[in-house]
């Protein structure tokens, strides 16, 4: 993947971090509308999702909770793989709570 400057000399970064997903489903899903809303109005070139994507104090190590990693980290990057926008993940610290390698979570993506 090459990234370039537009016609402009411009290129436009989106940053996203500290969304904290699983603490509240209905903020979540603010989340992700207002996300699409974003990007849709700023068209970014790349987007940057740095750090604590999910809330990791919210994982309780339980058999009930087997899948909690995989369900939040595959609904976020199902919407973000539906932009034609390229963008990167860097986990943050509460990403590191989980039960996931850095190759598990990167095999998510």
């Amino acid at each position: 993947m090459h990234l370039r400057l537009d016609n402009n000399n411009k290129f436009r970064i989106m940053q996203l971090t500290d969304l904290h997903f699983a603490e509240d489903r209905n903020r979540d899903l603010q989340t992700i509308s207002m996300i699409r809303e974003i990007i849709r109005k700023e068209d970014p070139d790349f987007i940057a999702i740095t750090g604590d994507l999910i809330s990791g104090q919210m994982y309780d190590y339980s058999d009930e909770e087997k899948g909690f990693w995989e369900h939040y980290y595959n609904e976020f990057f199902s919407v973000m793989n539906n932009y034609d926008i390229p963008w990167g993940f860097v986990p943050g610290f509460h990403d590191y709570e989980t039960n996931l390698t850095d190759d598990q979570m990167q095999e998510l993506i």
